[in-house]
């Protein structure tokens, strides 16, 4: 991840989950937020039937402008929650698509992370806790529901505030170092390029404010092989910067 790469933040609702079959849900909306920017893009069916479409047609028109801008920014990084699994998620998005005829979305080049695997929570509860809830945001079951009662304006809020969420949850456990200039900063973005490398600097984050040693741990570990043994001794109750950053000079030491 580099400082020309764009970082978004993306969600979706849709009628129901997907369970591999020919037909795959329907889709209401897919929110995709520049986290750098703070842009939003939004496919909403609403959008698309106040236009006199069909609700048939909406769908189809949401998903190719979907896929049209999806393909112009593959080369992204994207955070999500949940949306890399079988039943919900880009593969239910794909399947949607190809039931429309639209074959052409480009998954292959896909740059993402499970923010959910932050959490020891659902997104809702995850939202309210770090104060990012908003009156919009609705569980993944009444957003099904809306969609079958036509609510069409009332989930696409929802999708957005949940997209938007997650980008505040995003520059929560990365400290904002996405947009600051700070040397030290900018230096260890560059070590933040893989999920296990988000997963590390999250949890050195909740550790300390110490930028100068969260990058030297960082600038040390610099494969996810690496990165493993210390999220390992985190996880096993090992939570002092000092002692963390002995043993990272010891592990590497022992890989010479």
């Amino acid at each position: 991840m580099n400082k020309k790469q764009n970082i978004y933040s993306i969600h979706y609702s849709c009628s129901g989950f997907y369970n591999g079959g020919a037909l795959a849900p329907s889709i209401c909306c897919i929110s995709v937020y520049n986290i750098k920017t703070d842009e939003m893009h939004s496919f909403s069916l609403d959008n698309y039937i106040k236009k006199g479409n069909s609700l048939m047609e909406a769908e189809k028109l949401l998903l190719t402008d979907f896929t049209v801008f999806f393909n112009k920014i593959n080369c992204s990084f994207f955070i999500h929650w949940l949306m890399d699994g079988e039943t919900y998620g880009f593969k239910a998005i794909l399947a949607r698509c190809l039931n429309f005829g639209i074959n052409n979305l480009e998954l292959n080049k896909l740059i993402d992370f499970n923010l959910a695997s932050c959490s020891d929570f659902n997104l809702i509860d995850t939202l309210e806790q770090n104060n990012y809830k908003k009156v919009t945001v609705l569980h993944g079951k009444n957003e099904a529901i809306g969609f079958n009662n036509q609510n069409f304006k009332i989930v696409a809020l929802s999708t957005e505030a949940k997209a938007i969420g997650l980008a505040e949850l995003f520059k929560k456990y990365t400290k904002g170092t996405w947009c600051c200039d700070v040397s030290t900063a900018e230096q260890t973005e560059k070590l933040i390029n893989t999920p296990l490398g988000i997963k590390l600097y999250k949890m050195l984050s909740d550790i300390t404010n110490s930028k100068e040693k969260i990058h030297e741990i960082m600038q040390n570990l610099k494969t996810d092989k690496d990165r493993e043994f210390i999220i390992k001794a985190i996880e096993d109750g090992k939570t002092n910067i000092n002692l963390l950053e002995f043993l990272t000079l010891e592990y590497m030491n022992g890989q010479k």
